[in-house]
């Protein structure tokens, strides 16, 4: 009752609650909130406002917000008065200041109309940003375990840190993703992804560590880093940094340049990403040093066959290149292609087991020695075949005698039944052996030892290697004709 003038008090319409409803995540809540104190409190304007992960957050304004609106702001959240306007300040999580800016006071039912119409907005903002939150985590999730399966098929460092790059910059917004890779007393850029031309910086420049900030990699959180904190790192205004591994263990940095620093969702989600590449990297390493140590092995046996042979041993070193480009050619990769280039190097070395008199007799061989020469391959599959790494290469050494047509050794394979690495070991063993002088041959021109392959064809060889081969030998010879 003012004077005699009954007032109704105000209430929030079932429009207000329908929309509250509808609406799916905390700004559009606050908009319906704007809106409706906006035009029931006849308000000049009306501002939300939440001071969020270090930063003044806007999520909804309605009419006209005279400047300044900061010390409006301050006074709302510490419950004082302030001149044109009255507020409310929500006093647990989402922590939204709401400021009301109007000439005329208000009055005690609209500062209750206020209290409740914040109160029942933030009810539906706290738990919309509990879903918010449970699908981030669950993107973020489906994100990490992506990105780690892709990881998986990555070899080599440089393959792994630009991936990484190219993920963070699909999951995050930002200006620019940068990977530097840890070179022991400082860091080299290995991959950057999402930079204007102007910005980009140049593949393998180098920043050593007295230029970084000294914990940079002391533990596993999230820095953000100014220009002037690391002007050779980053590039833009402001770069969220993480380490991949900590202190000695430390592998790379990842540098997201943004205008902003990362808020919660984004700096877990960038840290897992970083626990990712760490354990690929790791992964990696390791790889790294047993396949040196796989490599070591192989040299090793062939340094063993040179002492026994040494002209079996140089075949075998132009023969393994050969057998990898023709590899290139038909397809084969990865760990298949390591294989077909240990089986190349590796193929004679069951004629350890072969007495000097077979190899080096100028004339027809007996059936003893034929005997000797046939079980050649299964010998040098078997003295690997321990080693489990070199099971691959020990099958294509078992095979690569084998012949198209079914007629070749030791166990009478014809067609696609041979590995693919064994026929090309074969026909690339072949035309080096018709090039080369041999106790039991004449050394043939190379035109002539191109023109047996295509005559041997669907023979002894298999029709796409020998056209690989060919290929290849063309191609080799071009390369080498002076300029």
């Amino acid at each position: 009752m003012v004077g005699d003038v009954a007032v109704t008090p105000l209430r929030f319409t079932g429009e207000f609650l329908t929309a509250l409803a509808a609406a799916d995540d905390q700004r559009a809540i606050a908009d319906v909130l704007a809106g409706e104190l906006h035009g029931r409190l006849r308000l000049d304007g009306v501002l939300v406002h939440e001071h969020l992960a270090g930063r003044n957050h806007t999520w909804a304004q309605r009419g006209v917000m005279k400047p300044p609106v900061a010390p409006r702001i301050t006074a709302v959240r510490s419950g004082e008065h302030f001149a044109g306007g009255f507020g409310y300040a929500a006093p647990a999580s989402p922590r939204w200041v709401v400021v009301c800016s109007r000439v005329e006071p208000a009055t005690e039912d609209e500062l209750a109309f206020l209290a409740t119409a914040c109160d029942t907005a933030l009810v539906a903002a706290a738990q919309a940003g509990r879903v918010t939150e449970e699908r981030t985590a669950a993107r973020t999730g489906r994100a990490l375990v992506e990105l780690g399966q892709a990881l998986s098929l990555e070899h080599g460092e440089e393959r792994v840190l630009h991936l990484l790059t190219l993920a963070v910059a699909r999951l995050v917004p930002q200006d620019g993703v940068s990977a530097w890779r840890s070179d022991g007393d400082g860091f080299t850029l290995a991959s950057a992804h999402g930079f204007t031309a102007r910005r980009r910086p140049p593949l393998g420049t180098r920043v050593p560590a007295g230029a970084l900030p000294p914990d940079l990699t002391a533990s596993r959180r999230l820095r953000v880093l100014r220009r002037e904190d690391a002007p050779a790192l980053v590039r833009g205004p402001l770069a969220g940094i993480v380490p991949i591994g900590e202190r000695e263990g430390n592998h790379a940095l990842l540098v997201v340049e943004r205008e902003a620093a990362p808020d919660a969702a984004e700096e877990a989600l960038l840290l897992g990403v970083a626990d990712q590449a760490l354990l690929a990297l790791a992964n990696e390493r390791l790889l790294s040093a047993q396949r040196e140590a796989l490599s070591g092995i192989v040299a090793c046996l062939g340094r063993a066959l040179a002492l026994r042979h040494r002209a079996t041993a140089e075949h075998s070193d132009r023969l393994t290149s050969d057998c990898t480009e023709v590899g290139r050619v038909l397809g084969v990769r990865g760990e298949e292609l390591r294989d077909l280039a240990f089986a190349a190097a590796l193929h004679d070395l069951g004629k350890i087991g072969v007495p000097e008199r077979v190899l080096g007799n100028r004339g027809p061989l007996d059936a003893e020695g034929w005997r000797m020469i046939h079980a050649h391959p299964a010998l040098g599959a078997e003295i690997i075949e321990p080693v489990g790494a070199l099971a691959g290469a020990a099958a294509l050494i078992r095979a690569c005698h084998e012949h198209w047509d079914g007629t070749g050794y030791p166990l009478g394979l014809a067609g696609e039944a041979i590995p693919l690495g064994a026929r090309i070991i074969l026909a690339c063993d072949a035309y080096h052996a018709m090039c080369e002088e041999r106790s039991y041959q004449a050394a043939m021109p190379p035109e002539a030892a191109r023109g047996r392959l295509r005559e041997l064809a669907g023979v002894d060889f298999d029709p796409r290697v020998v056209q690989a081969l060919l290929t290849h030998l063309a191609h080799a010879d071009r390369a080498a004709v002076p300029a």
